[in-house]
């Protein structure tokens, strides 16, 4: 069964770039550009991983990890924080599994998720 990644940005070419590194026989990409797309994606598809970025349209990614956790969708999925380098945002305190930096180094994201799910 295909795992589900939820990439959250502004950005929409990111899920395109994310369709480059997850193999699509593992891996199924999907996006949204806002919270509230983040909580309709997460109401209808479920995703098992959130790369959600803290800076989002409309909206902040923390609102949207704050959605999620209140309505229980994080209880059997990973959340990662995106953030540009230069963002001064503080995530301490949040049960992120971590903080994936703009401008991306796909290759160890991938071998921090495909790693961590040949695992479970």
């Amino acid at each position: 069964m295909k795992k589900k990644i939820l990439i959250a940005d502004k950005d929409a070419s990111l899920k395109d770039a994310f369709r480059i590194i997850f193999s699509e026989d593992k891996y199924e990409i999907l996006y949204a550009a806002s919270a509230k797309d983040v909580e309709k994606v997460a109401s209808t598809l479920e995703p098992d991983i959130y790369i959600v970025n803290v800076n989002l349209f409309k909206s902040s990614g923390i609102e949207a990890y704050k959605k999620l956790q209140k309505d229980r969708y994080l209880d059997n999925a990973r959340f990662f924080f995106m953030k540009d380098e230069n963002d001064s945002t503080e995530l301490l305190g949040f049960q992120a599994e971590g903080v994936i930096e703009k401008p991306i180094n796909f290759f160890k994201v991938h071998e921090r998720i495909a790693k961590d799910d040949d695992l479970i």
